[in-house]
């Protein structure tokens, strides 16, 4: 579907290492692509720029450096880290960091970048940040009524909270808790780990939510999807609820895509830039909410976001347009990480 060498211009194919781990043993590889969690789909977007970049694949686990493996690291130009969620695979980012970083190649995503993005510590880098929201968000270890009431208090926490397990993503929650006590089931649970994050209603006046993700590419930021719906939790595939019989929804998101980044309003572009230097992952998602004094309330930002190029809804095939943005910001960023010069990409 895209094109990405009939007009770039390059001094030589941008040669990427894209490496991926788990810390749970159990991945597979299927099709050529390996499956591990907390992990995202760039080895497949990269691969879609086209010859211009060249992607070789690696699975990497937390004993990596014990069996005696390693790299060429004169084979490629940039090293791609994919492992994405330090919940799931704290083991394999610290693996990462001590046998790909610093070792004479330029890295997208660095180790400790991504360990900073975990939902507990990403609210607490955005607090007090002009026109941005991010809801409180407590670690709870070996919950217990006791632990949870210190720790709401200390951080001023307000109830009610939506409860996940760590390292969960696509929508999964236990549920919103209106008190400490109403969370009695997972007091004494020496196994999980939980995130704890205040409710924010982010309903318009329309009484409707809504939910944008961008993506940040070097330092372009891209819209990918714009839903909007009737239920608190927001996905992609909510665009399938209330949108096929809303003209005026579907409009609504398609103008988001369509004008793309340029087109939001200033002071959401301007609170996406502070987002984007403060969180300082060179690839990375955010899914947050406009509000519509402008603010912008930001739900997650992190490098586990898919972008998922697949368009298979009918009322959203306006998102498409994301692609080519993608194209070209990828191209880019290897471009100007790795040093090698390309110009010119055109996605058909």
């Amino acid at each position: 579907m895209f094109n990405a060498n009939t007009t770039t211009v390059l001094s030589k194919p941008i040669r990427v290492l894209h490496v991926l781990g788990t810390d749970v043993p159990g991945a597979s590889a299927d099709k050529g692509q390996w499956q591990a969690g907390g992990t995202n789909d760039t080895g497949q977007m990269l691969r879609m720029v086209g010859p211009a970049i060249q992607v070789s694949s690696m699975m990497i686990t937390p004993a990596f450096l014990k069996q005696g493996r390693g790299w060429e690291p004169g084979k490629f130009d940039l090293v791609w880290n994919a492992i994405s969620d330090p919940d799931q695979n704290p083991k394999c980012l610290s693996v990462f960091k001590a046998a790909f970083e610093d070792k004479g190649r330029p890295v997208v995503n660095r180790a400790d970048k991504v360990a900073q993005t975990r939902r507990h510590i990403v609210p607490s880098k955005l607090a007090g940040k002009s026109g941005i929201v991010a809801p409180k968000t407590l670690l709870l270890r070996l919950p217990n009524a006791h632990r949870i009431k210190a720790a709401a208090i200390a951080a001023d926490f307000s109830f009610p909270a939506i409860l996940r397990r760590a390292g969960t993503h696509n929508g999964a929650v236990l549920g919103v808790y209106e008190s400490v006590e109403s969370l009695s089931g997972i007091f004494g649970d020496r196994k999980n780990t939980y995130f704890l994050t205040e409710f924010v209603d982010v309903r318009w006046a329309d009484g409707l939510f809504r939910k944008t993700r961008c993506f940040f590419v070097g330092d372009k930021i891209l819209t990918r999807h714009h839903v909007i719906t009737n239920t608190w939790n927001v996905h992609g595939s909510n665009s399938r609820d209330i949108m096929p019989g809303r003209e005026d929804l579907i409009q609504e998101s398609r103008h988001v895509l369509i004008a793309g980044y340029e087109g939001l309003p200033d002071r959401v572009r301007a609170s996406l830039e502070i987002v984007r230097e403060t969180i300082g992952l060179d690839y990375c998602g955010i899914d947050f909410c406009m509000m519509e004094n402008d603010d912008i309330v930001v739900f997650e930002c992190n490098a586990t976001m898919n972008f998922r190029p697949k368009f298979s809804n009918p009322i959203t095939q306006h998102n498409k347009v994301s692609m080519p943005r993608l194209m070209s910001g990828l191209l880019g960023l290897v471009s100007k990480l790795s040093g090698v010069n390309a110009t010119g990409l055109t996605p058909v």
